[in-house]
């Protein structure tokens, strides 16, 4: 069993792991204030990015592009050979709103 199998199946069987940061989580698009990140199974040999304000986005987990604007995250994915999981982040402030820290 690989790694990317191994937490593909943790996620299906004990169900999403959610992680949140009181003020910054950068990862890439307008994430500065308050967020939280879930990370839940999805397709086996796919990877999903998904945050309010962008389109959703899947793509085979290895050949992820890292030009996207969520491409921090897909990189994140790649490196720990995170196949088969759908990444959900939710940031409180308003999409594409340049109230990140620095322009508050």
């Amino acid at each position: 069993m690989t790694d990317m199998d191994s937490l593909h199946a943790y996620l299906d069987h004990h169900g999403p792991v959610q992680a949140s940061a009181p003020c910054r989580a950068d990862m890439g698009g307008t994430l500065d204030l308050s967020t939280t990140v879930t990370v839940s199974a999805y397709d086996p040999d796919k990877v999903k990015i998904s945050s309010r304000g962008f389109a959703d986005f899947v793509t085979e987990a290895q050949s992820a592009p890292f030009d996207h604007p969520l491409g921090l995250m897909l990189a994140v994915a790649a490196f720990f050979n995170a196949g088969g999981v759908h990444v959900d982040i939710q940031s409180s402030s308003p999409p594409r709103s340049a109230l990140g820290g620095s322009s508050v």
